[in-house]
């Protein structure tokens, strides 16, 4: 496929056409359901700092190589070994896209012809180029932004008090923005890989980073503080998704659309690179899938799912991060043994963080810390070793 060059407008754009989504703004909801004010918005700031501190050590590679992100996990693992992470990564996509549908579909009444309705509409925004999407983008996102506005102006329900929920600790909230936004980092090369001018690159990414996410967090949590429980609500999703008036049905549609088509879209680039399979079979096959896997009810599981489906993308996001900060920006391709090193390190944390799924052995008791803390160790603890040998065979060939 053809890289097109974009500006800071068009990159930033596109990542608020996936930003302004309910798994989103859930987020938002989730920490205005369970924290004060001040410690919902810290939560939210000090993860997107964090977020955005990783990006931008991110960008020089990703401005120099021009690769999607599927492409820095072929030249970690090599084009045979990346296969297992190509699928962790589609099936993260096609995850996050099912949510989007299902959310779409359970607020529109649940009908089964919904799902098969929005994929054949997805697909037909997602068929050609993403030079002509993000033209589209712009027209879409202004009536997605305008709905969404005019939503938050009209709502006014005064909020029913319900049952006061359990109090969570403050790194659970901090660890749920990090873990939602490290999707988004994770495949920030498929896109950014289009960045007219490294400028436009750095500008886009503290706009996503420091502007677009929190606001749209931000925005969860303000309906958090004035929704109507209504019914037996049982779950906090269940709450947030009946909070919805019919105002803001097109901002439901519109928005979970433009999520599923920029998801879809990169998934389609992985199973293109990885597979040699057409870009337009690839939209059509994981099309088909998400819409599929949108029937399952994932509205009372929201949590779970969202850590299960990034599962594979941090594990993967971790590894290149720490051979970067080794090797350098530069993301010097690695030799053959060290390609099978980098395979074997991320099947055996993967396997590791599966087991905790089983067995209470979680050394940090978060999936993400653990994945964090392992990758680091391990790409460390290798390349300290390989150091240390290198070193000893040149004192030796020098003796």
């Amino acid at each position: 496929m053809q890289i097109y060059k974009q500006s800071w407008l068009t990159l930033s754009a596109l990542q608020l056409s996936g930003a302004m989504s309910l798994p989103v703004m859930l987020v938002g909801f989730y920490l205005g359901q369970h924290y004060s004010l001040y410690a919902s918005i810290l939560a939210i700031m000090l993860g997107n700092l964090i977020l955005l501190s990783l990006a931008l050590f991110y960008q020089k590679s990703i401005y120099q190589k021009k690769w999607a992100t599927i492409e820095f996990a072929q030249a970690l693992f090599g084009k045979n070994g990346s296969t297992i992470s190509a699928m962790g990564l589609m099936m993260s996509l096609v995850g996050w896209s099912a949510i989007q549908i299902n959310l779409i579909t359970t607020v529109l009444g649940g009908s089964l012809l919904i799902p098969p309705l929005l994929v054949a509409l997805i697909y037909g925004l997602s068929r050609n180029d993403l030079k002509r999407f993000a033209t589209a983008n712009y027209v879409i996102l202004a009536m997605v932004i305008g709905c969404l506005s005019y939503f938050l102006l009209t709502m006014s329900h005064p909020k029913i008090l319900q049952p006061v929920m359990q109090a969570e600790s403050f790194r659970l909230g901090l660890l749920l923005v990090l873990t939602t936004g490290c999707g988004a980092l994770f495949d920030l090369p498929t896109f950014y890989r289009h960045a007219a001018t490294r400028k436009d690159l750095i500008l886009s990414l503290m706009l996503v980073f420091m502007f677009i996410l929190p606001l749209i967090e931000i925005v969860g949590i303000y309906v958090s503080t004035q929704c109507t429980f209504v019914g037996d609500q049982s779950t906090w999703i269940g709450q947030f998704v009946h909070t919805f008036n019919f105002s803001s049905l097109l901002f439901l549609i519109m928005s979970g659309m433009l999520g599923a088509c920029l998801n879809l879209y990169s998934a389609s680039v992985v199973m293109n690179k990885t597979f040699s399979i057409s870009y337009k079979k690839s939209l059509f096959v994981l099309g088909l899938a998400s819409g599929l896997l949108s029937l399952v009810n994932l509205e009372n599981h929201f949590l779970t799912i969202l850590e299960i489906i990034n599962l594979n993308t941090e594990i993967v996001f971790v590894l290149i991060m720490v051979y970067l900060a080794i090797k350098g920006s530069t993301m010097l391709i690695p030799t053959i043994q060290q390609r099978k090193i980098h395979q074997c390190l991320f099947l055996l944390i993967l396997s590791y963080l599966l087991l905790t799924k089983i067995y209470p052995i979680d050394l940090f008791h978060d999936l993400f810390i653990d994945t964090a803390f392992l990758g680091v160790l391990c790409m460390t603890i290798y390349y300290s070793y390989s150091a240390i040998i290198n070193k000893v065979e040149v004192q030796n060939e020098n003796a």
